[in-house]
């Protein structure tokens, strides 16, 4: 998923602010689970990847991403947070 966002061009993903946003975003959900698996940066890890797809789901409203990349990577977002999902419930 990294190397999608990182390979993707800025227009790609909805313009320049929005691509620091979402860099950053998943930037500090890698980070939340490579810290630790508690489960409160599990649960952090999982808000970060919502708030993800979320901005790339507007930018995709508004007609500034690319489609295709936009689901791709709300797919790979919503399979991490099901796997996250699954270490907290434990």
């Amino acid at each position: 998923m990294n190397d999608d966002v990182l390979g993707a061009s800025q227009d790609d993903l909805g313009g320049r602010k929005i691509a620091r946003q979402v860099t950053k975003l998943l930037d500090r959900a890698t980070t939340l689970v490579q810290d630790g698996a508690s489960p409160r940066k599990l649960k952090n890890a999982q808000k970060k990847l919502r708030s993800l797809v979320t901005k790339l789901n507007n930018a995709l409203a508004k007609g500034k991403a690319d489609a295709q990349l936009v689901n791709e990577l709300s797919q790979l977002a919503t399979e991490a947070q099901n796997g996250l999902n699954a270490l907290t419930a434990q």
